[in-house]
């Protein structure tokens, strides 16, 4: 497969992903019912296309910091899986807890390689971090037992996640120069 080809299907994930983050907040508040098969289903769907793009994130970091590119898709990865079994009433709950750190850890590091990478526009990386900065401050809140305020950072950083989503699924299907260059990197 072509690095252009996998960019595709990375903006095309990127976009799915974001479609079904915005139907598991929709759904639940029409139906009522937030443990629903299809929104469980809907929720794997938007990891596992989330995880396609950050994968292509990783390939795109790996030639300039292939540490700290490796560590930004395992702590996605790991947050992703855990997340299954997290109660996201409850914040400050251990698994939940673990699992926004982790969230934060990767957007943090995602933002920190785009801010340096050539390859990508320097505001992919900053709104990276200005994810991880608010789930940062959402586990902070968490560990000093302010659970509705982690919540509600929570949510705020999974909305900034949207909007770094889009941009980075715009760039994906956009730009040829990327593609080019990832190549040769």
């Amino acid at each position: 497969m072509n690095m252009q080809s996998l960019f595709r299907y990375a903006g095309i994930a990127g976009v799915i992903s974001i479609v079904t983050f915005l139907l598991i907040l929709v759904l639940p508040a029409m139906a009522g019912n937030t443990s629903s098969g299809l929104i469980m289903s809907l929720y794997a769907v938007n990891l596992l296309t989330s995880l396609v793009s950050l994968f292509v994130l990783f390939l795109i970091h790996r030639s300039e910091s292939p540490m700290l590119s490796m560590v930004a898709f395992a702590a996605t990865t790991a947050s992703s899986l855990l997340s299954f079994g997290a109660d996201f009433t409850n914040p400050a709950s251990p698994l939940m807890l673990t699992v926004t750190i982790l969230y934060a850890l990767a957007a943090l590091l995602y933002g920190w390689l785009g801010m340096r990478s050539a390859r990508l526009p320097r505001g992919i990386g900053v709104t990276a971090l200005v994810v991880g900065g608010i789930a940062a401050l959402s586990a902070a809140a968490a560990l000093a037992g302010a659970i509705e305020l982690a919540g509600m950072l929570l949510m705020v950083a999974n909305l900034a996640w949207v909007a770094w989503f889009v941009w980075l699924s715009y760039y994906f299907l956009t730009s040829k120069p990327l593609a080019n260059a990832a190549a040769q990197g």
